[in-house]
């Protein structure tokens, strides 16, 4: 298996346990030192809110690549499977529309902080990283909509053309 294959089956499943341990980490250490000692570590809350911004937009990855987008089943049992084969094809195309809009967005958000230079307020990171997060999230989900865009295409193909 080589690199590419492994990040392609695997990638948002290890980002999104990654974010879990640390988030789960230093909330626990957060928690103890604040029992102990009544202080917070304000660095540990914003890498926790880091954390849980990134597990947020790299689940939209994962869950479009994993197929567990919220849908109406119980509508589609009742049409042929060619009227739901377009039914999903055109759920795909609005999700492409949305993903591609939000990544558009995203980049023209991280472009205006970069002439800010804003930075956190613990860590002193610039803010255009932490919204890079989303466009990356975006973009990752665009990524893995044509992938399941293809192989849809490809097994109606299959269908079609025995």
């Amino acid at each position: 298996m080589t690199l590419l294959e492994w990040l392609d089956d695997h990638l948002e499943e290890w980002v999104l346990v990654g974010c879990l341990v640390t988030l789960s980490f230093l909330t626990i250490i957060n928690v103890i030192t604040r029992y102990l000692s009544l202080y917070s570590l304000t660095w540990s809350e914003e890498i926790c809110k880091l954390s849980l911004i990134t597990s947020g937009f790299f689940s939209i990855g994962y869950c479009v690549k994993n197929d567990l987008m919220i849908r109406l089943d119980a509508c589609l049992q009742f049409v042929s499977s060619r009227i739901r084969t377009i039914l999903e094809f055109a759920v795909s195309a609005l999700l492409l529309l949305f993903f591609s809009i939000a990544f558009y967005a995203g980049i023209q958000v991280v472009q205006e902080n970069l002439i800010s230079r804003q930075e956190s307020a613990a860590l002193r990171i610039p803010v255009h990283y932490i919204y890079m997060i989303a466009a990356s999230g975006f973009a990752l989900a665009l990524f893995r909509l044509l992938q399941r865009f293809v192989m849809k295409v490809r097994k109606v193909g299959n269908e079609t053309n025995p």
